[in-house]
């Protein structure tokens, strides 16, 4: 990382690639910020769609600052390579579609005064949208979780839950929580970057460095924050979440696997917990973990174990999730891998596997979510309801609107924003939360 003696509180990092229109929306919310003091590194990694004349809107910003890679990286290569040319104390790195409510950066800056942190956890709420260009932009939100002050947290509490495998890597239930240690969701001081780098090589691994990087940070770091706040409003589709393709298309995973050098990725395939199973987002958090934990020398890092069985079952629910295989003898061939493993289990494990799956059990919502901590009474539903009244509703009176998959419509970006910042501004106030 570059150093610098007057260096930005935090360096806001955007590797991207062929999505200028939501690079132009990201900085614009990025350019309303209210807190000045940042920076803002966009790697423009594209192969058809480049994103320079978004940034040739911010030339006379110097806070803004546009790169391209020597050639076309993979996207762990692109996520440390946008890294690099961070100079803030802090460093966020963030999606295109991620859009930053304009007083977020004011918020953490006031929260780091009071509780110092090396690595500091936020929310992102989601923004699902319906229609996008660089013209047009509709989409449905709701605010999801109550607000509450900012805590530490112990992140190998953290690590030791989330590699028991007895909750899903990305259930309802995990609430907030969900988003610990993610840099997608937070920022890293640079300190602990340096540490990270010092014992892995590098802060990105593959073949998922949203998660290796958060195993490592967890790992490393001294104080952990949860800020409280969601700060970023994240737009979200089946067309354009390149997760959610993996979860559902053989072909998707395939062609990311694709983008890494055999030289990169076959290490990292030779690791996988359950032998054989390429399927599935569970197996390969278990598989990031297990490079993350045999490159540590934390003795914290090295006595987690996985829970295999409970790994199992998770890798059973992914294999059922699939939509799209590229033939019958694929799918068949993966099922055939997981029986395969399942019978080398001993009968009392067999039979604890099969009634999990058996029973499919509902997922426990969050205790955070408003539609349940914002009381036990059900409010009579009105339509355009200001986010002022809303977070009356839920915090004087306590009460909630329980109507299944209830949504609000928005015509702009700019309206969702608009309600998403004051429903969590009025919220804070009523719940005495310190938000000025």
């Amino acid at each position: 990382m570059n150093t610098n003696s007057l260096r930005p509180l935090i360096s806001i990092v955007i590797p991207t690639r062929d999505r200028p229109d939501y690079v132009a929306f990201c900085l614009n919310c990025l350019a309303k910020q209210t807190f000045t003091n940042f920076e803002v590194i966009v790697s423009d990694n594209f192969k058809n769609l480049s994103c320079k004349k978004v940034l040739d809107r911010y030339t006379g910003d110097k806070r803004f600052h546009y790169y391209t890679p020597p050639q076309q990286l993979s996207m762990c290569d692109n996520w440390d390579f946008v890294l690099s040319k961070a100079q803030g104390e802090y460093v966020t790195l963030i999606s295109e579609k991620y859009m930053f409510r304009p007083d977020a950066l004011a918020t953490l800056h006031r929260v780091l005064q009071s509780h110092p942190a090396e690595l500091v956890s936020w929310w992102n709420e989601t923004l699902m949208v319906n229609e996008f260009s660089d013209q047009v932009f509709s989409g449905n939100y709701v605010p999801n979780f109550k607000p509450k002050v900012a805590e530490y947290f112990c992140p190998i509490e953290v690590l030791q839950q989330r590699f028991s495998f007895e909750i899903p890597p990305y259930s309802r239930s995990l609430g907030p929580s969900e988003c610990y240690g993610k840099i997608y969701s937070g920022c890293y001081h640079r300190n602990l970057i340096s540490r990270i780098i010092k014992q892995h090589g590098r802060v990105f691994s593959p073949i998922s460095p949203d998660i290796t990087s958060m195993i490592a940070a967890l790992s490393l770091a001294r104080t952990c924050l949860d800020l409280g706040q969601p700060l970023v409003l994240a737009c979200t589709s089946a067309n354009v979440s390149t997760g959610y393709q993996c979860m559902v298309n053989t072909a998707s995973i395939k062609e990311y696997f694709a983008s890494f050098s055999e030289q990169e990725i076959r290490p990292y395939l030779s690791k996988t917990p359950l032998e054989n199973l390429w399927v599935g987002i569970t197996n390969g958090v278990a598989r990031d973990y297990c490079v993350i934990q045999s490159q540590s020398s934390e003795p914290r890092l090295k006595n987690i174990p996985i829970n295999r069985i409970n790994l199992l079952i998770r890798a059973k629910e992914d294999l059922d999730k699939v939509i799209i295989w590229a033939n019958d003898d694929e799918k068949h061939e993966l099922h055939q891998t997981w029986l395969n493993l399942l019978n080398e289990c001993t009968e009392t494990d067999k039979d604890y596997i099969y009634q999990q799956l058996a029973e499919k059990q509902v997922v426990t919502p969050s205790k955070h979510e408003i539609f349940f901590a914002g009381g036990i009474k059900e409010a009579t539903y009105m339509h355009k309801l200001s986010a002022k009244r809303r977070a009356e509703i839920n915090w004087l009176e306590n009460k909630v609107f329980r109507i299944k998959d209830e949504f609000l419509y928005y015509e702009t970006l700019e309206q969702a924003m608009d309600y998403f910042s004051e429903y969590y501004q009025h919220s804070n106030q009523l719940l005495g939360i310190e938000w000025k």
